[in-house]
């Protein structure tokens, strides 16, 4: 989920605020077939103490950091220049791209 919102999911607007994506046939969501292969880590710590049968919440929680992280991997990728450049998901190649000129020089 957070991958797919971070390189490819943008939900539009238009000029009056009105969304233009309302559906999901307007909405292209990525599927497990659109994705690389991942490693993923599960990390079981002590029983929650903030409530009284020690349980902890689990979903959408581990999506918050992805964008974030990916966007943090592109700006040191492309240099430090590129700090305000990148500030926006989607980060599919076309709004990378857009910060710069033709011959690479930031926007």
């Amino acid at each position: 989920m957070g991958v797919g919102a971070t390189l490819h999911e943008r939900f539009v607007y238009d000029v009056n605020g009105n969304p233009v994506s309302s559906n999901l046939s307007d909405y292209v969501i990525l599927t497990a077939a659109d994705m690389p292969s991942m490693e993923v880590f599960v990390f079981e710590t002590a029983p929650a103490e903030g409530n009284p049968l020690g349980i902890k919440r689990v979903g959408e929680a581990g999506i918050v950091g992805v964008g974030a992280a990916v966007a943090n991997a592109v700006v040191d990728a492309l240099g430090s220049d590129a700090d305000d450049a990148i500030s926006m998901l989607p980060l599919n190649r076309e709004a990378i791209a857009s910060r710069f000129t033709p011959d690479w020089g930031m926007v």
